[in-house]
């Protein structure tokens, strides 16, 4: 199956799940602050989990050396979608919307959509791959992304919470443990037969996180899908300025990301097939879920952030596919 047609495949299966959350909360299946509660559950705890368990069992030391600098694709596809969103912002937002519009065109859905279509076409690898660009991703957006939001440097609440973020902590935990402990590697699939008590319960340890882990992207797409029910309540949603970040995120930032990968191809400084095509994979996602939060808690447009969660998702679906499959076609 090419390359395309299996993120046509990943993205369809993924959206029934979408629905189901989509419809619990249309009818009132969640109850008043399941979904801030689901949506932290996925955040704090289980992607933490899953961060920290899938590098240990795929990061040996000499793919960390040579994915080294994936982190920092993770911060420049940030950037380049705020430059994207700072070019077009003019010709479609009102100068107060200006900073949301930029925010929500840096900040793709860079994980909980990617992550299981990365999964299905690379494996490990490419789960690896994911999780390591979102480690520099998640720098960027507590730094110079609430730059972009607040308009002025973020204070030291939002230094702290990079600090303490759970993500990233997993995220340094999970390479430090896989450079630093490679034995842990054998914990995941240890046969408990005959083993040591000790390895057995590190074992058990290392399964509950897995297990954990595995609701990462299930509570994701519920959260996505009550979110998009929430968004739909806010009036007309193709507005100009929801075109404007539409055009920002799913055409203008890909168009960008895959003019850099051609040029360092042509250069002589080609990326490996699997860090290469992910990074234009992220590059082509929708609106992160998790904009209005920020929007929310820091000031901003939060009716422009759902309009525009919603609408990119809806549209990414046909946009990711094609945007993969011309990729393919000129040899990213």
């Amino acid at each position: 199956m090419a390359g395309w047609s299996v993120v046509l495949f990943k993205i369809l299966s993924l959206l029934p799940v979408i629905g189901i959350g989509y419809v619990a909360a249309r009818r009132g299946w969640f109850g008043r602050g399941a979904v801030p509660a689901m949506s932290r559950l996925a955040v704090d705890v289980a992607l933490p989990a899953l961060t920290f368990t899938q590098l240990v069992r795929t990061v040996p030391r000499e793919a960390l050396l040579a994915n080294a600098l994936l982190p920092a694709a993770g911060a420049a596809l940030f950037l380049l979608g705020a430059g994207a969103g700072w070019a077009l912002a003019p010709l479609f937002s009102a100068r107060q919307q200006r900073p949301t519009f930029v925010f929500l065109v840096a900040l793709a859905n860079s994980i909980y959509l990617p992550l299981p279509i990365a999964q299905a076409l690379y494996g490990g690898e490419g789960v690896r791959t994911v999780l390591l660009c979102e480690v520099g991703t998640r720098v960027v957006l507590f730094t110079a992304g609430l730059a972009i939001l607040i308009g002025k440097r973020p204070d030291a609440k939002a230094l702290r919470d990079l600090l303490v973020n759970p993500g990233l902590i997993a995220a340094l935990s999970g390479i430090a443990a896989a450079v630093l402990f490679p034995g842990l590697r054998a914990l995941a699939d240890l046969d408990p037969r005959g083993a040591a008590p000790a390895a057995m319960a590190g074992s058990a340890l290392f399964q509950a996180l897995d297990l954990v882990g595995a609701l990462t992207i299930p509570l994701a797409l519920l959260v996505t899908g009550a979110k998009l029910e929430e968004a739909s309540k806010n009036g007309a949603l193709l507005s100009r300025e929801t075109w404007g970040v539409l055009v920002a995120r799913l055409l203008a930032t890909p168009a960008a990301v895959a003019a850099l990968l051609l040029l360092a191809q042509a250069a002589g400084l080609p990326l490996a097939e699997v860090p290469r095509r992910i990074i234009f994979l992220v590059a082509s996602m929708p609106v992160a879920v998790n904009c209005g939060v920020f929007t929310e808690r820091y000031g901003g447009d939060s009716t422009l952030a759902a309009r525009s969660t919603f609408a990119s998702t809806l549209f990414g679906v046909f946009t990711i596919p094609l945007l993969f499959f011309a990729a393919q076609r000129l040899g990213l």
